[in-house]
């Protein structure tokens, strides 16, 4: 009888290759190093950009668009855009009823947002990705939540985005169920 083989999980190394990582960022990996232990060093290091594109793609799809989504929802309050609200109202359709129907439904509310919107990107993270919920993103899924949560966090008054970043890669940490590094 054949046995099924399970897939080696990626190591942090192999996240790190599915982007384009600092040479700075990349400098910090170590052999052994789990994701969380470097995503706390990037934060440490105050490498917040490169740490967000690393949740990104170390995070299932689906706790990637949450976390995202979270990050949006802090940065735009209460009044986004019609086309904004639509398009995060898609993404957390599909978070919460991930199917088949509701990932098609989020394409028309990305398109109307925009690229240049943090929902717009969010919402095309879901209707690009065609990967399970609890499965890694592909690399253009995983470039739409960075770029989403990115651009959530340049929202800030110019003075904070670092201190907005940093609060976004803590987030996602603890969203992601990883613990977070003390403040310095």
């Amino acid at each position: 009888m054949a046995t099924a083989t399970v897939p080696a999980l990626p190591t942090v190394r192999d996240i790190c290759a599915s982007f384009d990582l600092s040479e700075e960022a990349r400098a910090l990996l170590r052999p052994g190093m789990s994701a969380w232990d470097f995503a706390a060093v990037l934060v440490e290091h105050e490498h917040f950009v490169p740490g967000i594109d690393f949740l990104a793609h170390a995070m299932c799809l689906r706790n990637g668009v949450w976390w995202a989504c979270l990050c949006i929802q802090h940065a735009c309050g209460k009044e986004p855009s019609a086309q904004d609200r639509a398009a995060l109202l898609a993404a957390t359709v599909w978070v919460l009823q991930p199917t088949d129907q509701n990932r098609a439904s989020t394409g028309g509310p990305a398109q109307s947002a925009g690229p240049v919107s943090p929902a717009g990107r969010v919402a095309s993270a879901v209707s690009v990705g065609n990967v399970p919920p609890n499965m890694l993103p592909g690399r253009e899924s995983a470039d739409a939540i960075a770029a989403a949560v990115k651009l959530a966090s340049v929202k800030a008054e110019p003075a904070r985005i670092s201190a907005v970043q940093r609060q976004f890669v803590e987030l996602g940490m603890k969203f992601a169920g990883a613990p977070t590094p003390a403040k310095a």
